[in-house]
């Protein structure tokens, strides 16, 4: 049977090929993604599913329509990075999704914990969204090398 080259957009970050030449994803990227996915799963989806639970370990809410907004969206998040690294589809826009999000949520952590509006356990949280910041460098790391040696021999010819 044959197959169609896959366009540019939807190729995967390949790491190597597999024996019948399709790309295979590094294993990094692929645990990168079903980690955070399966974090922001768990937390994004629990103040939906619980307020009540959510509030006694994070502390009272004001406004709860906001936090369960909130929730929603880093649960959808977190679904779609769970799916890529579970079909091993983790395309070259996953990192920046997975990098972005976790940035902006150890920012609103430690912002608004100095500030002393919500309690410290986002500390907790803003640790672990800089160590998943972390996991999502050294797994692009390799591909990032890669294409700047591309450009470059590029640019010398």
């Amino acid at each position: 049977m044959h197959r169609a080259p896959v366009p540019q957009e939807t190729r995967t970050i390949a790491s190597t090929s597999s024996s019948r030449g399709a790309p295979t994803v590094a294993p990094l990227l692929r645990a990168t993604a079903l980690a955070q996915g399966l974090y922001y799963a768990v937390t994004g989806f629990w103040p939906l599913l619980s307020i009540g639970t959510f509030q006694l370990v994070t502390g009272p809410k004001r406004d709860l329509w906001l936090v369960k907004a909130a929730g929603a969206l880093i649960g959808v998040i977190g679904a779609v990075l769970a799916v890529a690294g579970v079909r091993r589809r983790v395309t070259p826009e996953l990192p920046l999704l997975g990098i972005g999000a976790a940035a902006s949520l150890a920012g609103i952590d430690l912002v608004y914990v100095r500030r002393r509006v919500i309690l410290p356990i986002y500390l907790l949280d803003a640790v672990a969204e800089i160590g998943l910041i972390g996991l999502w460098l050294a797994a692009v790391q390799p591909g990032l090398a890669a294409g700047w040696r591309r450009i470059t021999a590029e640019g010398a010819r």
